[in-house]
């Protein structure tokens, strides 16, 4: 079911969490690199700035690696994109869809939902001690 056709998905934080654990999703952020220095990161995310998404995903695959720091994600991939809170990672889904990906997904919680999660993760972790 989740991340199955060119129409793009949404996945839940269950979800999403499930994917990275299996590590079965190629999870691009596409928040400007300011934001993530200034917010913090979803571990495993490939940062693409919205603004260079589309070149960026029709570049060479060695540029990509180069420039990404990640491997370039094949049109057969399963890619989830994130941002703040998932206006951002719709438009990166529906640029990734007209460039022939056809495993696309937005998680669209973002980082918000993501910092939230972690911090009621770390209160009750604590809680328990």
């Amino acid at each position: 079911k989740l991340l199955s056709s060119s129409t793009g998905a949404s996945v839940s934080l269950a979800e999403f969490l499930q994917l990275l654990k299996e590590k079965r999703v190629c999870v691009i952020d596409v928040r400007e690199h300011a934001e993530l220095k200034k917010d913090g990161e979803i571990p495993s995310c490939v940062s693409v700035p919205i603004w260079e998404l589309s070149k960026a995903l029709v570049m060479d695959p060695y540029l990509f690696e180069h420039r990404y720091k990640a491997r370039m994600p094949g049109k057969q991939v399963r890619i989830a994109f994130t941002c703040l809170a998932g206006i951002r990672g719709k438009t990166a889904m529906e640029t990734a869809c007209s460039l022939g990906y056809r495993y696309v997904s937005i998680y669209k919680g973002g980082w918000k939902e993501w910092a939230q999660q972690q911090k009621k993760r770390m209160i009750n972790s604590l809680n328990k001690n």
